[in-house]
């Protein structure tokens, strides 16, 4: 997939005459530009509004295949709020980070561009960190920070 958006946007849609950006897959981007469009009629970038366009309707469309597909509500009294402020801090991090996940690590990456690698090794490290958290409860990765006694003091 990644090797068709850069033959996409690089050769299939080639214009002498227009100055087209180059890229592939990313989401962050893409879906401010589709909401611009719902709002606007503005097709800037075709290839990404295709894209989010496509991912959606082609989840929906395996899960009815499936027969999986049913409108949930969030579980808990809080679900809603928890769900939409991590969406939110996705949105942020993927803004902050110039791309997500995808556009980053595969995208970027397969361009060997240093921005992209090393935003890559933040997000793998960050997920290590968060998941060492999840399971151990602890920010500094399980250690015990505890206070050295001092020598001939007393011990509890």
């Amino acid at each position: 997939m990644i090797v068709l958006g850069w033959l996409w946007t690089g050769w299939l849609t080639y214009d002498p005459l227009e100055s087209v950006r180059v890229h592939s897959l990313s989401y962050v981007g893409p879906v401010a530009e589709s909401l611009f469009f719902f709002m606007t009629s503005d097709t800037r970038d075709p290839f990404g509004i295709a894209l989010v366009a496509g991912t959606v309707a082609g989840a929906a469309a395996v899960a009815v295949a499936r027969g999986g597909f049913r409108l949930r509500s969030a579980g808990a009294r809080d679900g809603l709020g928890r769900a939409l402020f991590g969406a939110l801090l996705m949105g942020a991090g993927g803004a902050m980070a110039m791309g997500c996940t995808i556009g980053q690590g595969l995208s970027g990456v397969s361009t060997l561009g240093v921005n992209a690698l090393l935003a890559t090794l933040a997000i793998v490290l960050g997920a290590v960190w968060a998941l060492r958290w999840l399971e151990t409860g602890s920010l500094l990765f399980g250690l015990a920070l505890h206070r050295r006694a001092k020598i001939g003091a007393a011990q509890p």
